[in-house]
């Protein structure tokens, strides 16, 4: 069994050198950041990005990697700037060969 900190997350549709043994689903976590400050976004995107780790290990304890993650930032939301980050679990295994 993994732990959170053990998935990777890959911001590419496909790490080369592995197959997939399979596909969990999509999944994406947000957060609203009040303010203007460059510390307090980077802050909130490394959170962000272990949260959508201990959200995949969630949804299943073999997934091994978030692939084809994507990141979007809002400047003109409501209340603050807002992050969004997506992805899709899954359980990927190294090519033999």
């Amino acid at each position: 069994m993994s732990s959170p900190a053990d998935i990777g997350v890959y911001w590419t549709p496909w790490p080369t050198g592995t197959r997939c043994c399979k596909y969990y689903g999509p999944i994406y976590v947000t957060r609203v950041v009040r303010g203007r400050d460059p510390g307090k976004w980077l802050r909130a995107r490394y959170k962000l990005v272990a949260a959508l780790k201990r959200k995949a290990h969630k949804i299943n304890e073999n997934a091994t990697h978030v692939v084809g993650a994507e990141e979007s930032i809002d400047p003109f939301a409501r209340g603050g700037v807002l992050f969004h980050v997506a992805g899709t679990v899954a359980w990927l295994e190294p090519l033999e060969g």
